[in-house]
């Protein structure tokens, strides 16, 4: 899930938001994904429901890109759902990329390195930047960017000392534009 605010932390994917991009901007913003070094989207037209019973609508039939009418919403904010539908693009990496397209023609990469005897995101960047690390020395130790995870709770261990952090929605992550 990747959320969209502004420096003060407003929801620029919330129509009633004081940051919101506008409704144009929003419903242009496109979700593609490489594959066989095209940045292409998932083929066909179809409605995915998010949590909180939101939905929005993917329609890359003549296009071959998707665009968002209605994001779903997490922690009260508006969210793109891009992941389920990724491509593994360098297979011995076991590697994918996405891409948030903007009206503007800016992007958003998003690169995840699978783990794959867990089937888990071992490390995820964004524009190049580690935002997330599965493993980072321990077996319980995860890194969580605090630039792209600005709700972090603390995780104790069973003597009441603090072993890490952990978002308070996981799966989100917050790009600020």
């Amino acid at each position: 899930m990747i959320v969209i605010v502004d420096e003060a932390f407003n929801d620029r994917l919330n129509p009633e938001s004081p940051a919101y991009f506008g409704n144009d901007y929003t419903r242009s913003i496109e979700v593609l994904y490489l594959c066989d070094g095209q940045k292409l989207t998932y083929l066909g037209g179809y409605y995915a429901f998010t949590g909180g019973g939101s939905r929005w609508f993917i329609d890359d039939v003549e296009k071959n890109h998707k665009t968002i009418s209605t994001p779903g919403r997490a922690l009260n904010y508006y969210y793109i759902d891009c992941t389920s539908r990724a491509v593994i693009t360098e297979a011995d990496k076991k590697v994918t990329y996405t891409y948030i397209r903007y009206p503007d023609g800016s992007e958003d990469e998003i690169k995840v390195q699978i783990r794959t005897d867990l089937v888990v995101i071992d490390h995820l960047w964004i524009n190049g930047e580690l935002v997330f690390s599965f493993n980072t020395g321990s077996a319980t130790t995860r890194y969580y960017n605090p630039k792209y995870y600005p709700w972090l709770l603390p995780v104790y261990d069973d003597k009441g000392n603090q072993s890490g952090v952990i978002p308070k929605q996981l799966g989100m992550v917050v790009i600020t534009k």
